[in-house]
């Protein structure tokens, strides 16, 4: 099976380049239960402690991340904000028609930092790596190289907002788990 460096290779992706945000950080592991999400909250809420501003976002569908920080996910996931809205397929093509600061949102707390920003998680999260492989089964080529686009662009349209870029990633041992997680890697500049 090759690996998804080499099928990004062969999609003709790497003529895409575009650099990545200079202080973005994805925590991932392969097991669960090992403090990804914690790691990701406390730095969070340490950057912004030295007056950093931060953006979170949660891509695990246990939404840990986003109940840790005073969302509660059945609400978040009656809405359009949300993670998976933000990188479903059908999302691709459109980054221009997004208001990206839409999806951005403040902590509820009185009690934390007003500059920690979190894109919420929602529990249709665990689909969104079986729908993006779904759709690459369609058209490998066309869509990888539009994935790997947007999501590069996606990260880096925040730039200029945010000193710090979170990424709070699912484990890697569920079925379909991976696409998003490794996408991050490929486009955040540090991980642990």
């Amino acid at each position: 099976m090759n690996s998804f460096a080499e099928q990004l290779d062969r999609s003709g992706t790497t003529a895409f380049v575009h650099a990545k945000h200079p202080r973005s950080i994805c925590v991932i592991n392969y097991k669960g239960g090992v403090g990804k999400t914690t790691v990701t909250a406390l730095l969070g809420l340490y950057l912004a402690k030295i007056a950093k501003k931060v953006l979170v976002f949660d891509i695990d569908a246990q939404c840990s991340l986003s109940l840790a920080l005073g969302f509660d996910p059945e609400k978040v996931s009656k809405t359009e904000l949300t993670v998976y809205n933000l990188v479903e397929p059908k999302a691709w093509t459109k980054l221009k028609q997004k208001k990206l600061e839409n999806y951005a949102q403040r902590l509820k707390s009185s009690y934390l930092p007003t500059n920690v920003e979190v894109v919420p998680g929602s529990f249709s999260t665990d689909e969104l790596d079986y729908v993006i492989a779904k759709t690459l089964l369609k058209d490998e080529q066309r869509f990888l190289a539009e994935l790997f686009l947007y999501t590069k662009q996606l990260l880096m349209s925040f730039e200029h907002d945010y000193d710090y870029v979170l990424v709070d990633c699912s484990q890697q041992d569920v079925p379909y788990a991976g696409d998003a997680s490794r996408l991050c890697l490929l486009f955040a500049r540090y991980y642990s």
